[in-house]
């Protein structure tokens, strides 16, 4: 499960992600502060889309019946987002090295890198969902984000997306929090907050979630 907050500015961070297996989680939020190595000469965000990989985790849109029942597919004015959110994790999975050294450390032993590139992992949409995420089981391969999330904007949606693929990689639910800490080492949390054990609420991470 996952996620929430407002506005965030890590890319900036100086106190980076600690790359080691250090369970922790979440919140989520509304409003991204880019960077200027994020943002395009044109002004738009960098976006390296999910074209030219030979194989990618896949999306539901309405070509796929998942196992279970409430999970279905994106709507259309939701398509935008959750595709950003791919496009963003693959562009975290090159640029942070943190990122796939810390999903290596989890029971599954896979990387970020190498669960993007799973075509049999499919993200869904969950209407009714009272949480920010769910992934179906422990090294589960279905995947839903939440409307709640959505609501909240895109960086919780991204959030919640990491989270969850560190269950399929075989993160706990809870007590643990090692799925939640895969937020911070990808960059969308300070090394602060786990120290202190206190959300900053302008961060998607939150070391108070578990699970």
């Amino acid at each position: 499960m996952s996620r929430r907050s407002n506005r965030f500015a890590a890319e900036n961070a100086t106190n980076a992600p600690n790359p080691q297996h250090d369970p922790i989680r979440r919140k989520r939020l509304m409003l991204w502060i880019p960077t200027s190595s994020s943002v395009l000469p044109s002004g738009g965000f960098m976006a390296q889309a999910a074209e030219g990989y030979d194989m990618v985790m896949q999306l539901n849109i309405g070509d796929h019946t998942s196992s279970e029942a409430e999970y279905i597919a994106f709507p259309a004015r939701h398509l935008r987002t959750v595709r950003w959110a791919r496009t963003r994790a693959l562009w975290v999975a090159r640029n942070k090295p943190a990122a796939d050294v810390y999903y290596r450390g989890l029971p599954g032993g896979r990387s970020l890198t190498e669960l993007l590139a799973d075509s049999s992992i499919w993200v869904n949409y969950a209407a009714t969902m009272p949480h920010f995420g769910e992934t179906n089981a422990v090294s589960g391969k279905e995947i839903a984000i939440s409307e709640r999330s959505f609501r909240i904007g895109r960086w919780t949606v991204l959030a919640t997306l990491v989270h969850e693929l560190a269950h399929s990689n075989g993160a706990d639910g809870e007590p643990s929090r090692a799925a939640e800490e895969a937020v911070l080492a990808c960059g969308m949390g300070y090394r602060s907050e786990r120290a202190s054990g206190s959300d900053d609420p302008f961060t998607p991470y939150d070391p108070t979630i578990s699970g």
